[in-house]
């Protein structure tokens, strides 16, 4: 086998190839960006062209940056969700939890929760929309990504709302509201949060908070110069507006909402926008103008293939024509509305659309037709009630079931708790007893050690003392027992001769004087030597 070895010029070409291609990476890297934040942008408003510009990036992304990789699959989720592909945007949404979940990516965990959310939310999957919104909010607050949070509160907020639990609704917006104010560089999430909150304020009722929310929240859209969000913040305008009959106002708002849809070609949003306007001219009776913007709404509902508004535009076009006494027409696209809702399965909208029926048919002059529809009504409400009966029921179920698991997993979890707390106090008695073990030996070893040092030092002492006692009892020169010893002698000679003598031999010298001669008597005592 041959191998090719590169020269050292060779070497450096490469890393000089190696340094230029850095910055067109990065380069690289900052156009995906850019293009992802232009495309993101449009998913809400123009899902359509979002989808299309989504689907031509998907092979480039799927070798992009994980940060990127997580919002193309969020933004592409929200673009199929509002073209009406449900399933594919479960899917997306799917993806990027089980990327994040493998990851220990909590970002992407939560924005896949959002997603999956939101789908589940409109396919009337509410039960396990709001379950997967807590669970997003949970996970979001763990991590430091401020407008990620802001998203799974305001999901977890709308899921309080939808339970009508509207004081856990209202501080989770509030709280949303807040968060989305710390955020200096981008102004669409406290845009978002101000929408939602609107339109909890619209459900309870109050709606001068309603309008302050509105007026904050069309002031930030025109500050991002967002078409969308301003036509959105309009939308709020015209629902406020609306609610308490001021008409005008509210005509002006669609007006202005609308040729901002247009500009933009958000045409699912403009359908919408069309079939308000029609049903603003029919809360004011006139008809007329209500017809013409219906029948708008509906050509504009069947371009953006956007059944519910379809059906919407049907309804309200009929409802229009019975008003101007055309019965026959006016019932036909009644009929067709209310198919479309049947067929969408959207039961307590078909409710209230059969209640309108009815009421347009009496005042059309048609009371047999008024009599069939509230029969209908009445029906439907009753199907809708066992309906809800059961369903709450198998919520119940689930929740006593869920409950119950949790109560098991939560005891399992003290008895672990206490088992492994025991564990660890035998450990801790096992160390202390080891521990108490080897300072009772050491303990022992060094007493024993002090004691035999003691004990020879006390023998060094003896031998000391005896050594110093003969040292003091001899003379050093004729190494006889000297005055002291003699003096201790005789003081002993007493008691001795009372006792019984030792076998002491002893010599005394004495000195007299007689004349001019001396005369000297020795008497010597030296040690006793055994017979």
């Amino acid at each position: 086998m041959a191998f090719s070895v590169l020269s050292s010029s060779s070497m450096r070409a490469m890393c000089v190839a190696v340094v230029l291609l850095c910055p067109l990476v990065a380069h690289g890297n900052d156009t995906q960006a850019r293009r992802l934040r232009e495309v993101g942008a449009m998913a809400r408003f123009v899902p359509d062209e979002a989808s299309r510009r989504l689907r031509a990036m998907e092979w480039e992304m799927a070798t992009a940056p994980a940060s990127l990789r997580t919002d193309f699959l969020y933004h592409y989720s929200t673009a199929e969700r509002g073209i009406g592909d449900l399933t594919h945007a479960l899917t997306l949404a799917d993806q990027l939890v089980t990327y994040g979940r493998r990851n220990h990516d909590n970002v992407a965990l939560a924005k896949g929760l959002i997603g999956r959310a939101n789908t589940l939310y409109l396919r009337e999957e509410l039960a396990a929309s709001h379950a997967t919104a807590f669970e997003a909010e949970r996970v979001a607050l763990t991590t430091d990504d401020v407008p990620t949070k802001v998203l799974a509160t305001i999901a977890a907020g709308q899921s309080f709302q939808e339970e009508g639990n509207y004081p856990a609704a209202l501080a989770k917006l509030h709280a949303a509201v807040d968060l989305a104010r710390h955020i200096k560089d981008d102004a669409a999430p406290l845009a978002s949060a101000l929408h939602t909150l609107v339109q909890l304020y619209l459900n309870t009722g109050d709606f001068d908070k309603g309008w302050e929310a509105q007026r904050e929240a069309l002031a930030v859209a025109r500050r991002m110069a967002s078409p969308g969000y301003i036509a959105t913040a309009l939308g709020d305008e015209y629902a406020l507006a609306v609610e308490q009959k001021a008409f005008a106002r509210a005509r002006r708002a669609l007006f202005e909402e609308l040729a901002l849809e247009r500009s933009i070609g958000a045409r699912q949003m403009a359908a919408t926008t069309l079939v308000n306007l029609s049903d603003c001219y029919l809360k004011e009776g006139r008809f007329h103008e209500a017809q013409t913007y219906a029948a708008q709404a509906l050509e504009a509902a069947l371009d953006a293939r956007s059944n519910n508004d379809v059906a919407t535009a049907r309804v309200n076009l009929g409802q229009a024509l019975l008003g101007q006494g055309h019965l026959a027409e006016g019932k036909r696209q009644f009929e067709a509305g209310l198919a479309s809702y049947e067929k969408q399965g959207d039961k307590p909208e078909l409710l209230a659309v059969l209640r309108e029926y009815g009421y347009a048919l009496e005042h059309a002059g048609d009371y047999k037709g008024a009599v069939d529809a509230y029969n209908r009504e009445r029906k439907l409400s009753g199907e809708i009630f066992d309906e809800q009966r059961r369903k709450a029921l198998m919520e119940l179920q689930q929740k006593y079931e869920a409950e119950n698991k949790q109560r098991r997993i939560d005891a399992l979890r003290q008895e672990n708790r206490a088992t492994k707390a025991e564990l660890d106090n035998r450990r801790l008695h096992q160390r202390i007893w080891w521990m108490l073990a080897i300072v009772f030996g050491l303990a022992s070893v060094v007493v024993g050690l002090l004691y035999r040092k003691v004990r020879q030092a006390n023998a060094e002492l003896e031998e000391r003392n005896q050594q110093l006692k003969r040292q003091s009892a001899l003379d050093p020169l004729t190494l006889l027992y000297n005055r002291r010893h003699f003096q201790e002698f005789m003081g002993r000679a007493g008691n001795e001769r009372r006792t019984g003598g030792d076998g002491t031999v002893g010599a005394c010298s004495c000195s007299t004087s007689t004349g001019s001669r001396t005369s000297t008597t020795r008497w010597a005592m030296r040690p006793a030597t055994p017979s």
